[in-house]
């Protein structure tokens, strides 16, 4: 039942990034109305197939590690964006490379936890709101370690359903900004892209890990960008560290760049959309993210499904006749 419930949290907020591009869609650009229809589509099929062929998970001692590295990431990032007033991007960036570089395999939580540390100083403006979607987001850690393993964003979407949960529940509203020039939704887009391939070759082609690679493209992207480009650099560099999580996805679950760079696509999509209303909680872009890989590796699982099913009609029919 427990895990029930973790699914129903993980899915709802994914659903709620989707849910608001396609109603702004609808309102504002139909264009891609049917395009982020057919995303619903694909992410069902990959959702539901994955819930089916993952391992529940087993809880052990260890996983008292895993909780307090979330709560330490958290409480470090809140510390280094909100109390001394270092850019969230930066600061979530910051402690995903220290931590790749001398924690191990306690790095992935201790990252999960910077994301929520990056939620809206207007959102949550004390230590006790993030402690408490901190403690969320560790529960949905532990109970999810089994679950879409590989996926890019994960580790947002978590810290995003925890941070979630609490601003609604804290009656905080959701935040947001609404991105009203063009030339600033489409430039982002391209910065998604731009930040999923970047991260993507980091990962393959460099060797880094999936946590060294996002947190060097973040950081490189959070200096460099708002110096080079003063009044949308921070919009730009949120952008590129969305793509991040996109390029941290393993290749057995989107096999190759041009999956990489679609997903980038769609992941930029869903934030420049999502962004007027949900910009409040952390892990925002990560949600974005993991919306966009589920999405784009299930309408490539349906593709597949479709052209075996009318290869083996041809089959049968060929056979039949001749």
């Amino acid at each position: 039942m427990a895990t029930r419930g973790n699914f129903a949290v993980l899915a709802g907020s994914s659903v709620l990034i989707m849910g608001v591009t396609l109603l702004a869609c609808f309102v504002k650009n139909f264009i891609y109305f049917p395009l982020i229809l057919l995303l619903f589509l694909g992410f069902a099929h990959c959702f539901a197939s994955e819930i089916n062929i993952s391992v529940r998970p087993v809880l052990v001692r260890e996983d008292l590690l895993l909780v307090l590295g979330v709560l330490g990431g958290a409480l470090i990032s809140f510390s280094l964006h909100i109390q001394l007033g270092l850019e969230s991007i930066v600061a979530a960036a910051l402690i995903g490379m220290f931590a790749s570089l001398t924690m191990g395999k306690y790095s992935v939580p201790i990252y999960c936890g910077a994301f929520v540390g990056m939620a809206s100083g207007d959102l949550f403006d004390s230590i006790f709101l993030i402690l408490a979607a901190a403690f969320l987001t560790a529960g949905l850690f532990v109970y999810n370690k089994g679950y879409f393993n590989g996926f890019g964003g994960k580790l947002g979407l978590i810290a995003f359903a925890g941070s979630l949960v609490v601003a609604v529940l804290g009656g905080g509203g959701l935040g947001g900004m609404e991105l009203k020039e063009l030339e600033i939704q489409r430039s982002m887009v391209i910065y998604v892209v731009m930040g999923a391939i970047f991260t993507y070759f980091g990962i393959v082609r460099l060797n880094q890990g999936a946590v060294l690679a996002s947190s060097l493209s973040g950081l490189s992207g959070g200096l460099v960008l708002p110096a080079v480009y003063p009044e949308t650099g921070i919009f730009l560099a949120a952008a590129f560290f969305c793509g991040s999580f996109v390029g941290m996805t393993a290749p057995e679950r989107l096999p190759g760049k041009i999956y990489i760079a679609f997903a980038g696509l769609i992941a930029g999509i869903f934030l420049i959309f999502s962004w007027p209303v949900l910009g409040g909680p952390g892990g925002k872009m990560g949600a974005a993210a993991f919306a966009s890989t589920i999405a784009v590796r299930g309408l490539r699982d349906l593709y597949l499904l479709l052209k075996r099913g009318i290869r083996g009609r041809l089959i049968s029919a060929f056979s039949r006749n001749y």
